[in-house]
């Protein structure tokens, strides 16, 4: 022990002269403060919980057991609304009924009905209005659509139509008539008279194109 490099702490024997007290939940502070001034062993015991420290357990236990009912609430209400939804988006009530067309003279019919199909059966709420205004701009005459719903079961297409300027004579014998930017609006046999001329063959060019 005397070569060891680590001081060794000597063994005390425990001295069981000194005087053991027992000391239980009716002990006062004042009592405790006083015994201990003696240099005696000290057995505190415990054998009742601490009344506030069951009353924060049960404090948190309530608080958790009422933020999972918070929980459930948010998420019933929420599973709830999206059925709601769901069964409003699919009502018939608001099912499109009235399709009305403004604007239209030189439009396709056959594109019109096609919309009317696209469009019948429909909410106001779940309408693709993009998709319909895709396939009726695939009309040479239409130059810029607009769908608006109107509460509860009405649609209006709002059609613009290219305004025709000037039409020439393309190789193939058949008028073309453009507007103002060059963009072939129709393909006829006939010659139009609403419309000048422009003099001396073009090319061929199928509505649709620019020429």
């Amino acid at each position: 022990e005397a070569s060891s490099s680590t001081p060794v702490e000597p063994q005390v024997e425990a001295d069981l002269s000194s005087s053991v007290i027992v000391i239980d939940d009716s002990v006062h502070e004042t009592a405790l403060t006083e015994l201990a001034k003696d240099d005696r062993i000290l057995i505190v015991d415990q054998d009742e919980p601490d009344i506030r420290f069951e009353e924060r357990r049960r404090k948190i236990e309530r608080r958790e057991r009422l933020k999972n009912q918070r929980w459930k609430l948010i998420l019933g209400a929420g599973v709830t609304g999206v059925v709601v939804v769901v069964i409003v988006l699919a009502s018939p009530i608001f099912k499109i009924h009235n399709i009305d067309f403004e604007g239209k003279v030189y439009t396709s019919s056959d594109k019109l009905d096609q919309a009317r199909e696209m469009l019948r059966g429909q909410t106001i709420f779940s309408l693709d209005s993009g998709r319909v205004e895709r396939m009726l701009s695939q009309d040479p005459w239409v130059g810029d659509v607009r769908i608006t719903t109107h509460f509860p079961r009405r649609v209006v297409v709002e059609i613009s139509e290219r305004q025709p300027v000037v039409w020439f004579l393309g190789g193939d014998n058949k008028a073309r008539i453009i507007d103002a930017s060059g963009y072939v609006i129709s393909v006829t046999v006939g010659r139009p008279t609403k419309y000048l001329q422009v003099t001396g063959t073009g090319p061929s060019l199928e509505a649709g194109a620019v020429a």
